[in-house]
């Protein structure tokens, strides 16, 4: 077992959360346990260090997240799969199937102190287990195949062993046509931008394809292609995803929800009424008779 020392010291980094960080490329790590390390490490350590976490547990998901994650709670490698998750930190004595199903290749065993402190360790003596997914698909991938299905159909497929999410993938809409037959993903996609308001990515596209962000979809992200805007697609139930022709392209990604621009619209709307007001009462002080002194 691990006993928790003082919680504040979470938010320090430690030997493993330097590695996870500066790993390429870039993925996700998970702590599946409900132990209190775990769920410690998920809301503390991890997020304040810059390792991104998955976070099925969470009690304050979006419907949309929720019933993704509800669809797959049954087939946890295909959800780890389908959300770019690499790597899986956990207690050894809980994940001892996990370390022999032969899914996983382990990058490490860990020692705990009470400080939180944590140093490598020998197999026969680690506390803690860090798994790497041999599954898991890239932050960025061009597909050349596609099969287009409203909501509930595309939760359906997501855990069906029929679907193989490296070679399709699984659209919500009608204004894009099926394009059924699966092929290997083609070519990568680099990202050479990552923040949380802006991705860009580029690549060279062998053929007519999507390209995949797995970064979860929202209406306030605008896409552009070249620098053209670009229909958002929503991609595999929860990911980002935009249509490109053959042929090197860069893609940009740009936060910009309904609200804020509401908001800009409203403020432009403001300064120009204030400018035409001051701008009245102007020309009426210039058409107001002096009158002289005396």
């Amino acid at each position: 077992y691990v006993t928790v020392g003082d919680e504040g010291r979470l938010d320090a980094s430690n030997v493993l959360i330097d590695q996870l960080r500066d790993q390429k490329p870039m993925a996700r790590a998970t702590l599946p346990g409900r132990d209190d390390l775990s769920r410690l490490w998920r809301t503390h350590s991890f997020p304040h260090n810059g390792v991104q976490v998955l976070d099925p547990v969470s009690e304050d998901l979006p419907d949309d997240y929720r019933a993704f994650f509800t669809a797959l709670r049954a087939v946890p490698l295909r959800l780890w799969e389908l959300t770019n998750t690499r790597d899986i930190i956990g207690l050894t004595a809980s994940m001892g199937s996990m370390i022999d199903s032969g899914e996983f290749e382990i990058a490490g065993y860990f020692e705990v102190t009470r400080a939180m402190a944590m140093t490598p360790a020998p197999r026969d003596r680690g506390q803690v287990v860090w798994l790497r997914n041999k599954r898991f698909l890239p932050r960025a991938a061009f597909y050349q195949a596609w099969d287009v299905l409203p909501e509930q159909k595309v939760l359906d497929r997501l855990a069906s062993p029929a679907w193989d999410p490296k070679t399709m993938l699984l659209v919500e809409g009608k204004t894009l046509d099926a394009r059924p037959d699966p092929l290997p993903p083609a070519n990568e996609v680099a990202i050479d931008a990552y923040t949380a308001n802006r991705v860009g990515l580029h690549l060279t596209a062998p053929a007519p394809g999507i390209v995949l962000l797995n970064d979860r979809y929202d209406p306030g992200w605008r896409v552009t292609v070249d620098g053209a805007p670009a229909e958002l697609l929503k991609c595999n139930a929860i990911m980002r995803g935009v249509k490109v022709a053959a042929g090197p392209h860069r893609i940009e990604f740009v936060y910009r929800p309904y609200r804020l621009n509401f908001i800009a619209c409203l403020c432009a709307l403001f300064v120009f009424a204030a400018w035409g007001v001051a701008r009245l009462a102007a020309r009426r002080r210039a058409m107001t008779p002096q009158v002289a002194p005396g």
